[in-house]
């Protein structure tokens, strides 16, 4: 789970802060998360919109409207549970959507970096 990794590593890294990156399409569905509560406790949240053609706006505003930060200042602050909403198209392309192709041995070139893709490929991740 999400919560126990964020968990972990904030064990591991006790004086650094947290940011949890995660697409749109991921948020949407984060409320559902086990102990959603506890992530916005530990870690703020930078939301990338990859696919401008669909507005998940609203809906982030919705799930998170006491939340959502657009001053990076008070974001990059000591207190946690903000949300930074940020639009980007540099890869319109999801980490569900990856995985598929890398397990269906499907060319990911572009997608990801040389570098990446040959530390998945000789790990025998996905």
């Amino acid at each position: 789970y999400m919560v126990d990794t964020l968990d972990s590593i904030l064990q591991d890294y006790p004086e650094h802060s947290l940011y949890l990156i995660v697409g749109s399409d991921v948020f949407d569905h984060v409320t559902k998360w086990k102990d959603f509560g506890k992530i916005m406790q530990i870690c703020n949240i930078i939301i990338l919109c990859r696919n401008k053609k669909i507005n998940h706006h609203q809906n982030i505003k919705k799930i998170a409207k006491y939340t959502i930060s657009e001053d990076l200042t008070m974001f990059h602050g000591d207190s946690y549970g903000k949300v930074y909403y940020e639009e980007t198209s540099l890869v319109d392309i999801s980490s569900t959507e990856l995985r598929k192709k890398i397990s269906s041995n499907k060319k990911v070139s572009g997608l990801i970096t040389s570098q990446l893709e040959s530390w998945i490929s000789a790990h025998k991740i996905y």
